[in-house]
């Protein structure tokens, strides 16, 4: 298991870089992403975290989320993301 804590800004600007981070620890099983010190995010942002829930769940792992704020979780409600990237246990 890996904890993987984002910082700042999830956005257009951001998703390239995070999604290539994201890539590289994509070998480590089950992932816990930390959104704790996340300030934005939008759906371009959302998206590298959809993407490391597929890559892990099809090589058997999971992806969930920690410290995700109120606004983070309406966004990931609203996009359906919601039961695709649940809260850490």
């Amino acid at each position: 298991m890996i904890v993987v804590p984002l910082h700042h800004e999830l956005d257009l600007l951001t998703a390239g870089k995070l999604n290539d981070d994201l890539t590289a620890v994509s070998s480590i099983e089950h992932m816990i992403v930390d959104l704790s010190q996340v300030t934005f995010c939008d759906s371009a942002g959302a998206l590298p975290l959809l993407r490391a829930r597929r890559r892990h769940v099809e090589a058997g792992g999971s992806v969930s989320v920690a410290g995700a704020s109120e606004l983070l979780t309406w966004l990931l409600a609203h996009c359906g993301a919601s039961d695709l990237l649940p809260p850490a246990a």
